[in-house]
């Protein structure tokens, strides 16, 4: 298959001013904070989702992934991950960075549903053969293509590495918030330690997520926290136990961005369970705010 040539690329907003719009095609999300590339380069590491169409237009799918992304609605699964990824567990707008760039059949292809998902697939093989993993929002790699080629055959394990402690008014500043991982809830009565240890008998709750991102988790704590709402858990009985202190709760996160399915999942939960176990061998019980 020849190289497609692709649109340049438009501000979400402007997205119907593509001609390929009216179309089924292939597309292309980017998270561009400035200026776009002069140049579409579909292995460019700020691609969020690689995506088709082939039964509708790509207008259609577009509305699709905008009620996903900005309601958590069904019908577009790149949609919701964005939602989870992005908008922090709530209803929102599409973020101004997010641009769009797309490609369709060539006029007289016979098979326009075979073209668009081999193409679909070949770029999402050159994305993770470039990059080690797919884009942010794709969950699953091209059919017969593993999500970790050109890595190394047996599978790298992060090192297992907490961010500072922050205060809880300030967790949309978790540095890579926007990945799935594993976190710990702390309470201190004056300034958090200088160096962040998830095993502090002071930690009241650790946590993971691994079909959200740890914005979206730690959005949902907050609502059952301070708000009584139903989502989390160990919020509900946060807001039992520590009523009064949100003032002194703060939060350290470890993000895992580069491992794929079913890799990651796995070993997110395992990171998780074993400083659980750490933690009661070292205290003799679990943080106040885990129930099991």
């Amino acid at each position: 298959m020849n190289a497609p040539e692709f649109s340049p690329w438009k501000r979400w907003q402007l997205r119907l001013q593509l001609a390929e719009s009216d179309g089924p095609g292939v597309y292309l999300l980017g998270q561009f904070e400035g200026a776009t590339p002069e140049r579409v380069d579909p292995t460019d590491e700020r691609i969020v989702l690689i995506a088709e169409t082939h039964r509708q237009t790509l207008e259609r799918r577009w509305y699709q992934f905008e009620r996903s992304a900005t309601r958590g609605a069904d019908g577009h699964a790149g949609g919701y991950t964005f939602w989870t990824l992005f908008g922090q567990g709530a209803e929102s707008l599409i973020p101004g960075w997010l641009c769009v760039s797309a490609t369709t059949a060539p006029t007289g292809t016979k098979q326009t549903q075979s073209h668009v998902q081999e193409l679909k697939n070949q770029l999402l093989a050159r994305y993770v053969e470039r990059h080690g993993v797919l884009p942010c929002c794709n969950m699953r790699g091209p059919a017969g293509v593993s999500a970790t080629t050109g890595l190394d055959s047996a599978v790298t394990v992060p090192e297992v590495r907490f961010s500072p402690w922050l205060a809880w008014s300030r967790v949309t500043e978790l540095g890579a918030g926007k990945y799935p991982g594993v976190y710990a809830l702390g309470v201190f009565d004056g300034s958090a330690p200088a160096l962040p240890d998830a095993l502090d008998e002071r930690v009241v709750y650790l946590g993971e997520t691994c079909n959200n991102s740890l914005l979206g988790r730690l959005y949902q704590f907050e609502r059952s926290a301070f708000q009584g709402k139903d989502g989390h858990s160990g919020g509900w009985t946060f807001r039992s136990r520590f009523a009064n202190e949100g003032e002194l709760l703060y939060v350290s996160a470890f993000p895992v961005p580069k491992l794929t399915e079913p890799h990651r999942s796995a070993f997110i939960r395992h990171v998780e369970r074993d400083l659980l176990w750490q933690y009661v061998k070292r205290w003799g019980r679990r943080p106040i705010c885990n129930s099991k």
